[in-house]
């Protein structure tokens, strides 16, 4: 088993590192909150010895931090499993589309409001241009849930005190709603079938956590199922999600 031993009594921590190595237990040693809180994080732990009064965090803050990313990782989790289940049923024919013309805009808003909390923490802005009155034929739900896929990707991958912006306009032929993140330089333009991993490669540095791009493929599963179509296009300051439907009316 392997365990965290938290104490900043270096004595101490040796002596009972001490004990538990001589009871075949694999020992990682830190002397203060802050280390113990990242090295909590980053290990996979079986257990955890936290001294209560530490330099820099006490061992309950360092445990109620833990716990509250464990709570974090299971909601991801979940997450996932509901999107896979989700992409698979669409990709097999299933999940039979319920099909109404209706107004977008409204949707498309209320899905963009549901992450302002998510904004101000993330202290990013996001900036929504939606054109009044973009009636479509379609799934209510489904579009707003590719909003959301959408939106939630822009917040995650958008660096503090940078803008994204989301529009939705329509024309005589189309409707086009268009998301787009900062991102670094580069003249690409991504096709469907590599979307998530090109967003997610980006993004993501060595060693770097993030997010899977299964919410991306989902987004691209509901565009096929409206028999639209979405690309998204790196430019020289960001990148642009864009999704397009054959208009209504």
């Amino acid at each position: 088993m392997r365990l965290l031993l938290a104490e900043d009594e270096k004595e101490m921590a040796h002596a009972l590192e001490a004990v538990f190595t001589h009871n075949h237990y694999s020992v990682d040693v830190v002397y203060n909150g802050i280390d113990a809180a990242d090295w909590a994080e980053s290990g996979n732990y079986d257990g955890m010895i936290l001294d209560i009064m530490m330099p820099g965090k006490s061992g309950l803050e360092v445990l109620r931090e833990w716990t509250e990313s464990i709570h974090h990782q299971i909601e991801r989790l979940n997450s996932l499993v509901t999107q896979l289940l989700t992409l698979a049923k669409m990709e097999e024919g299933g999940g039979e589309l319920e099909l109404k013309t209706w107004n977008a805009s409204e949707t498309i808003m209320d899905a963009v409001t549901s992450f302002e909390a998510s904004v101000v923490t993330k202290q990013i802005a996001l900036q929504s241009d939606i054109a009044e009155e973009v009636h479509m034929e379609g799934d209510a739900a489904r579009i707003h849930q590719l909003v959301s896929l959408l939106v939630d990707n822009a917040v995650k991958y958008t660096p503090e005190v940078e803008k994204s912006t989301f529009s939705g306009e329509k024309t005589a032929k189309k409707q086009n709603f268009r998301c787009r993140i900062p991102a670094i330089p580069c003249r690409k333009v991504i096709s469907t079938a590599s979307l998530a991993a090109s967003t997610v490669r980006m993004r993501r540095g060595p060693g770097e956590r993030g997010g899977y791009g299964i919410g991306l493929s989902v987004a691209a599963a509901i565009v096929k199922a409206h028999k639209g179509k979405i690309t998204a296009e790196r430019t020289r300051d960001g990148i642009c999600f864009k999704a397009v439907f054959p208009a209504k009316g």
